[in-house]
């Protein structure tokens, strides 16, 4: 996290994306890095034209040539739009020289966030994950879903319903596995850097023993913080349904960012219905960084 030198922010330009930008703008300021606001005008290819008498356009082809000039205003519409935004938000935040702009494609969403994701070599891309708690539902969009799925760079999913908060408490999920040590090496360089509260977490097992697991995690705190104690990071585990595990690092530790590794490998799992990472896709209280 700490190359972070690109952030790419994805919004739809509806109520909540104010909330993704402010979350995206902050993680800018804080970490130093330039920010690119992006929206995705759904093109005329992906909807389908209908004549006077409700019927389906025969020549489709000459359909999408008339109405060019339709996406060309649907774009510009956009960058005012997300202009309006982003200024609005600048000056909230009392950010006006930061390094911000603004870009408006016509594509489909997930193809055209990560093109300019690519074209713009960002390092990860924030959006919002679609959550509707007045729904109960907990589990951010087939879309987030998608960018998660076949993204190259990290990414960032806030919830819609986050209220803006200063990032002051990063909640990180291990599972003792050799990919992970960059990554906690990465959160530790943040927080040292920042003045940010780290909390290293893993999740008990039935299968496992509490005092392996003890031995793992002091084995870490050994290797990443020598024989020293430091007030700002721990390592710890928690025993617990997930859901409720969730809900006790936003509420009592009021925790700011969850984050975990994903293994590029290991990215289609995210199908199956009992794994680790989707039980924490389907329930999302806080922003999840997806490490990769």
């Amino acid at each position: 996290m700490e190359h972070i030198k690109n952030i790419l922010i994805a919004v739809e330009l509806d109520n909540n994306s104010e909330v993704i930008l402010e979350y995206g703008i902050t993680l800018g300021v804080m970490l130093d890095a330039t920010v690119k606001c992006l929206h995705v005008v759904r093109p005329i290819s992906n909807r389908i034209p209908y004549d006077a008498d409700d019927l389906p356009v025969e020549n489709y082809s000459e359909f999408l040539t008339e109405h060019t000039d339709s996406v060309d205003d649907m774009v510009e519409e956009g960058i005012s739009k997300l202009r309006d935004m982003v200024t609005k938000v600048k000056k909230k935040m009392e950010v006006i020289e930061h390094p911000i702009s603004v870009n408006v494609i016509p594509d489909f969403a997930v193809t055209g966030i990560l093109k300019e994701a690519k074209n713009s070599n960002s390092d990860v891309i924030i959006l919002g994950s679609h959550v509707d708690y007045r729904k109960k539902d907990n589990a951010i969009s087939n879309l987030s879903r998608k960018i998660i799925d076949e993204s190259e760079q990290s990414v960032i999913v806030v919830p819609n319903t986050y209220g803006n908060r200063n990032l002051d408490h990063i909640c990180v999920f291990v599972n003792f596995e050799f990919g992970e040590l960059d990554m906690i090496q990465d959160m530790i360089d943040v927080v040292r850097w920042n003045g940010l509260h780290l909390t290293f977490i893993h999740v008990l097992e039935e299968k496992e023993s509490s005092i392996d697991v003890e031995k793992k995690l002091d084995t870490y705190r050994r290797l990443f913080l020598g024989f020293d104690e430091d007030p700002l990071i721990s390592f710890r585990y928690v025993e617990g349904e997930l859901n409720d595990i969730i809900d006790d690092l936003s509420n009592d530790l009021e925790v700011d960012l969850i984050g975990l590794r994903v293994k590029k490998k290991a990215w289609r799992i995210f199908n199956l219905e009992n794994t680790f990472e989707k039980k924490i896709m389907n329930h999302i209280r806080v922003p999840l960084y997806i490490w990769k």
